[in-house]
């Protein structure tokens, strides 16, 4: 899970989706409660790959545990539902009003928000959008 030198998140996220599959959401808890880098334990990708290791593995009340603890941090939803976004019609513009909100609640746009704005732009064919 290292990359030159640091954990990223598509390290996590990959290992906790493995977790999942291979039947150890007390493992993925342990991987993910272990995080300390606060922008990689909000980025939707590793929180999606936790919460889905627990539906696989029917950790139902955890899903509910741990999800009451994320909604207290609404960085993270807004950056799930930004995600979100990319699946649906007229998500660029969706994603455009949570960035808005975002920036209202004060929240410093960083390299995981942007990420997140540009992978919505490139699935809404928004290519100019993405490289202002």
């Amino acid at each position: 899970m290292q990359q030159h030198g640091g954990l990223n998140f598509a390290s996590y996220s990959s290992y906790i989706m493995l977790m999942g599959k291979n039947l150890h959401p007390k493992k993925a808890l342990e991987i993910y409660n272990g995080i300390e880098d606060r922008l990689i334990k909000v980025n939707p990708s590793v929180c999606n790959s936790v919460l889905g290791c627990l539906n696989r593995n029917d950790k139902i009340e955890k899903i509910f545990e741990l999800f009451r603890h994320m909604k207290h941090d609404g960085l993270m939803l807004l950056l799930i539902l930004i995600s979100g976004c990319a699946k649906i019609q007229d998500g660029y513009t969706k994603a455009t009003e949570l960035v808005q909100e975002l920036k209202h609640k004060g929240f410093p746009m960083d390299s995981v928000i942007y990420g997140t704005i540009i992978s919505v732009c490139a699935s809404c064919n928004q290519c100019k959008e993405a490289e202002r």
